[in-house]
């Protein structure tokens, strides 16, 4: 995954589980900055991963210009059953000159997809390093194994059957029975297949469909738009986030609509205008109608009354407004209210993640003011001292080293990493904090120390003036028994 989406997909629900998730995101990572690395040793797809971006712009920009060029073109034919337009002589040979170009943008475009993103589960760990000691070491065939992943090559069949025991997938045991090695690397690229590469595959379809259908299929492409668009991403993902939610209720939606149907069968065939291709000879008719024209224009407005009798006219007011009121208004509010919160909850939590990024430290998980107040500045921090990636890239270079090279520090870091145990990391810790802290102590120490000097000389000083006093008053006493002696014998 990108950097970026990595950062965004990070749990900071608290430093623990922050530090964790990074971890499990990070061998993720690792693995496809691995198996992008064996891209870039072929200049054909080094030049193809390197410059996708221009590709999807140039396959946009294609696109707009051949449905502007169909825009530009059509004519009806007068024969409403023929969809094929009436055009030019010179039409199709153009069309099929922008169509060869298109499809060549088009496969670019999916094969840098799966190039760059591979339906493939990156960041699996076998189930020997998840033993307690974190240090048992592959079989030669599972070694041999990553090491044809490593260098590139496509998934080997261990490899699968590893990923598949690892799902608990159904298909493991059947396809070990039947021993064919296609059926295994299909098996384990569709266990991981996303909508995305379905996208992908249709994309390209479409592209090669416009040659049969007069560039037809040429509009889907403009949905491409939506590829690498964040805003736009985030305003779908506002309706799939709760697309469960939204599904139910608009099968509660259809099932209210079908009881109303039932009951226009029932009493308000008479009402329903067939000129105005309002049908109701059938319940599935009625249905049909009901549906269409109760969630455009409800009911009320399309049903004509068959009768003035106060009775029917009463009961078909409170059929319409109770329709309105059920369908029209709470159901269709129900449906745009979870889609606007799920998109306010999305622009919040996107928000709270950048406030996290811009105030909290990513590793130590100690706020930005205690960095600028006692150190060098939170941004010195999280570049210098707890650079996030610092750390991803050290567990990167542990991986390629041979461990009998391996410092003691070193060694053990990478018997942490096994054990996938995170007290490595300084979790609400921080040198640059606790030398700050240290010299906070010093002085204090300081002035304590020099606090006692006053208080003892204070002491001392009070200590002198009592026996100076003492002194003081035993002189004059002894002055003045000399002066009474001598005047008593005087």
């Amino acid at each position: 995954m990108p950097l970026l989406d990595l950062l965004f997909a990070v749990n900071r629900d608290s430093p623990t589980e922050r530090i964790r998730s990074f971890v499990d995101l990070g061998f993720a990572l690792q693995d496809r900055l691995k198996f992008l690395a064996t891209l870039q040793g072929n200049i054909i797809t080094r030049l193809l991963v390197n410059n996708l971006l221009p590709v999807h712009i140039a396959m946009l920009f294609w696109s707009l210009l051949i449905n502007v060029f169909m825009v530009a073109t059509w004519q009806a034919n007068g024969d409403h059953q023929n969809p094929i337009p009436d055009v030019e002589d010179w039409y199709y040979p153009v069309i099929w000159t922008l169509g060869a170009v298109h499809v060549l943008l088009a496969l670019l475009v999916v094969l840098g997809h799966f190039l760059a993103d591979p339906p493939i589960q990156f960041g699996l760990k076998s189930e020997e390093d998840d033993g307690d000691d974190g240090n048992a070491q592959l079989d030669d065939e599972e070694e041999e194994d990553e090491k044809d992943f490593l260098e590139g090559a496509t998934l080997s069949n261990q490899s699968i059957m590893n990923s598949n025991r690892k799902k608990g997938s159904f298909l493991g045991p059947k396809l070990k029975k039947l021993g064919n090695k296609t059926l295994e690397i299909l098996a384990g690229i569709m266990m991981y297949f996303r909508f995305n590469d379905l996208y992908h595959l249709a994309f390209l379809a479409m592209s090669i469909l416009g040659f049969f259908f007069s560039g037809y299929t040429y509009c889907f492409h403009l949905l491409h738009v939506v590829v690498s668009n964040d805003i736009l991403i985030r305003v779908l993902q506002s309706v799939t986030k709760n697309g469960s939610a939204l599904i139910w209720v608009s099968i509660l939606g259809v099932v209210i609509i079908y009881i109303y149907s039932v009951i226009s069968f029932a009493f308000y065939r008479g009402s329903f205008d067939y000129q105005s291709d309002l049908w109701c000879d059938s319940l599935w008719e009625c249905f049909l109608t009901c549906l269409d024209w109760g969630l455009r224009d409800g009911l009320g407005d399309v049903l004509a009354a068959d009768n003035f009798v106060w009775t029917n006219v009463g009961l078909k007011i409170i059929y319409n407004i109770s329709f309105f009121i059920i369908i029209s208004t709470i159901g269709l509010n129900i449906i745009f209210g979870i889609i606007v919160d799920t998109f306010s909850e999305l622009r919040d939590e996107r928000y709270r993640i950048v406030d996290d990024m811009q105030s909290v430290c990513f590793i130590c998980s100690l706020p930005s003011h205690d960095f600028d107040r006692h150190a060098s500045g939170f941004l010195h921090h999280i570049r210098k001292e707890h650079n996030m990636w610092g750390y991803l890239l050290f567990a990167k270079y542990l991986d390629g080293k041979n461990p009998s090279e391996y410092t003691a520090f070193e060694a053990y870091v990478a018997d942490q990493i096994n054990r996938n145990e995170i007290s490595w990391y300084p979790i609400n810790r921080a040198m640059a904090l606790a030398q700050e802290d240290t010299t906070i102590e010093d002085e204090l120490r300081k002035m304590w120390a020099g606090l006692e000097y006053l208080i003892n000389r204070h002491k001392e000083d009070d200590i002198r003036k009592v026996v100076e006093g003492n002194k003081t008053s035993h002189q004059k006493w002894k002055e003045e028994a000399k002066e009474e002696k001598d005047e008593d014998e005087e």
